[in-house]
């Protein structure tokens, strides 16, 4: 199966011009169970550039370049939200491994951030609470980021 689509513009190209903008044209359906966490682009003159994540990582394109970055189990950082969904204050508990910097952060689904806080993790449970009242109902995503990689947690504002 083959589908296009046509993901946008600089906003000074001629949107009627079928070649205007970024275009995806195959895509693959996978096993996200064996999913391997690698990317590929290929350019007009045929040259192509890959990038693999570790572990089965997220890769996240930035202005320095292709990073990738590594999702933890439970069992070296381990996060929970509660409640969940939460009407005002959303309490967040954190165990890591290691004494540790890392930041927590509170993003829209589209991965707008809108909270951001820089946290000291420790084997000790570490708790946290950020307070929600001033947002709007909806899905939020409750990142918390150290060197070592990331654990995202979806959060529901009723």
């Amino acid at each position: 199966m083959n589908v296009r689509f046509q993901l946008g513009t600089d906003g000074a190209a001629d949107i009627s011009d079928p070649k205007a903008g970024w275009l995806i044209d195959e895509i693959e359906i996978m096993d996200m169970v064996s999913y391997n966490g690698e990317a590929c682009v290929t350019s007009d003159d045929n040259d192509e550039a890959c990038t693999m994540a570790s572990g089965g990582g997220t890769i996240i394109e930035s202005e320095e370049g292709t990073v990738s970055v590594n999702v933890l189990d439970d069992e070296t950082l381990k996060v929970r939200a509660f409640p969940n969904p939460t009407d005002d204050k959303l309490n967040i508990t954190i165990a890591a491994k290691k004494f540790e910097e890392a930041s927590m952060t509170l993003m829209t689904a589209n991965g707008r951030e809108l909270i951001r806080q820089k946290i000291g993790l420790s084997a000790q449970v570490q708790s946290y609470q950020m307070d929600l009242n001033d947002l709007p109902g909806g899905m939020y995503l409750l990142r918390v980021m150290t060197d070592e990689g990331v654990v995202i947690r979806k959060v529901m504002k009723q």
